[in-house]
């Protein structure tokens, strides 16, 4: 059954003649009974009768001309509801990025949406890589982008970038610097890190040397706020990105260093969830996400490698 068919069914439930609607539709009468033969096979039912005046309609007939007008503008809504779509982006996103993330292209993301988009409403969370697994998770955010997230049967990871780890601190502490410094010797410092467990991954996708991390770790804190704060005070050094730390670096106040022997790395990605479809909204938000992040690495804003996928 097809929407030929619907349309043949119709025309002839309305003009009771083959020939009448043949002529309507401007079809051939043998083309038209042939869509009417294969519609009622189809079903397994007589739709109409055939007498000396024209065609009657049976009981199933009848009751089938309800169903063929109401598939037929269902099938027009749906093709003007996705044309609509295609230039009006509407409906709800909300999406948990970690911090860095936020600060190369949150802006841009909101900018973009708030001009081109003005009946998107859009939620951005700023959150720690933890935090974003678990809002896709329960339906609290419909994209989240993470630093090395474990994969899972609900979510769907796709790699975009990798990004290289710092050692950062007081020039005092780290050594008035930008060159490599092995990672034995970062060891050698007062570190401050991200709580254990699943906060504290964001660092490094290399399991042992996370755990010798965090080993020496004398503070933990769950807040790169408070993480700041503490390194403008010279409590301690930490290992993180340019991107989280940029305003220090700048100013001067931290300084940044690449850790080498062996490097430390880390990994982003977009997650999503595996059990729902993406609407239009969600789907053009993460398109528009995902150019901006490819083009801040392109344009040298953010210090990273695209990966083949991303």
């Amino acid at each position: 059954m097809n929407t030929r068919h619907l349309t043949c069914f119709l025309a002839i439930y309305d003009e009771r003649t083959i020939s009448a609607a043949a002529e309507k539709l401007r079809l051939s009468v043998s083309a038209l009974s042939h869509h009417l033969s294969n519609l009622e096979q189809d079903l397994g039912v007589q739709l109409f009768t055939r007498q000396r005046r024209g065609m009657e309609p049976t009981a199933d007939g009848e009751r089938f001309r309800a169903h063929a007008h109401a598939i037929l503008a269902a099938m027009k809504a749906a093709e003007k509801d996705m044309r609509a779509n295609r230039d009006r982006v509407t409906g709800s996103v909300s999406i948990s990025m970690a911090t860095s993330v936020i600060r190369v292209v949150g802006f841009d993301l909101v900018d973009r949406i708030s001009r081109d988009h003005p009946d998107l409403n859009l939620t951005v969370n700023e959150s720690l890589s933890s935090t974003v697994l678990g809002d896709i998770a329960s339906g609290r955010a419909d994209l989240g982008v993470a630093f090395n997230p474990q994969a899972s049967d609900q979510l769907r990871v796709t790699p975009v970038l990798t990004e290289d780890m710092v050692l950062v601190g007081q020039p005092a502490l780290v050594g008035d610097t930008e060159d490599p410094i092995p990672f034995d010797e970062v060891l050698t410092n007062r570190l401050i890190l991200l709580a254990q467990g699943l906060s504290a991954q964001a660092l490094t996708r290399n399991k042992r040397l996370l755990k010798r991390l965090e080993d020496r770790a004398t503070l933990q804190v769950n807040s790169v706020q408070t993480m700041n704060t503490c390194l403008l005070a010279g409590l301690g050094v930490t290992v993180g990105t340019y991107q989280i730390f940029s305003e220090g670096i700048a100013k001067g106040a931290l300084q940044a260093r690449p850790i080498v022997a062996p490097r430390l790395d880390r990994e982003m990605c977009l997650v999503e969830p595996r059990n729902r479809i993406p609407s239009y909204a969600v789907e053009h938000t993460r398109n528009l996400l995902m150019d901006l992040i490819r083009n801040s690495v392109r344009d040298g804003r953010w210090r990273a490698d695209l990966t083949a996928v991303g």
